[in-house]
């Protein structure tokens, strides 16, 4: 069961997903605890105590209750990604969002280059292997 945060941690999870800090640990840290950033010893204070929250699992979950809440989740994200690749305005973008939306689907193959001994290894992993061992196909190339 996760414990409770206390106000002050919940503040700092309120100012994180605000319009104000959105994605700042620092300035929500210091909101949230009352610090005054031009003072570099609150500032250092702001710093490494953001830094803690964000790696705090409770505090992780209450930011993404947070951020589900607002709107942004799985669905929001999914409707983002199919309008930028069914636009024919920004085709950079639209290339991709065509991407990005391969690697989802593990339809892409990621190519990794390597230098050991002078050879170039050329790797190309399928996006569903989870290391570059697990290889569709392995080619060196001996360096000049």
């Amino acid at each position: 069961m996760a414990r409770e945060l206390n106000e002050k941690q919940e503040l700092f999870c309120k100012y994180y997903v605000s319009k104000d800090f959105f994605g700042s640990g620092v300035e929500s840290y210091a909101a949230a605890y009352g610090l005054d950033l031009t003072n570099q010893k609150e500032y250092n204070t702001a710093k490494t105590q953001a830094s803690k929250h964000l790696t705090n699992p409770n505090i992780l979950s209450r930011i993404n209750e947070e951020l589900d809440a607002a709107g942004l989740n799985d669905n929001f994200v999914d409707k983002q990604l199919l309008f930028a690749i069914t636009q024919n305005a920004d085709l950079s973008s639209k290339v991709r969002a065509i991407q990005e939306y391969n690697k989802l689907k593990q339809r892409i193959i990621e190519k990794l280059e390597t230098k050991n001994n002078n050879k170039i290894i050329v790797e190309y992993v399928s996006a569903a292997s989870q290391s570059p061992n697990d290889t569709e196909n392995k080619t060196n190339y001996s360096s000049s």
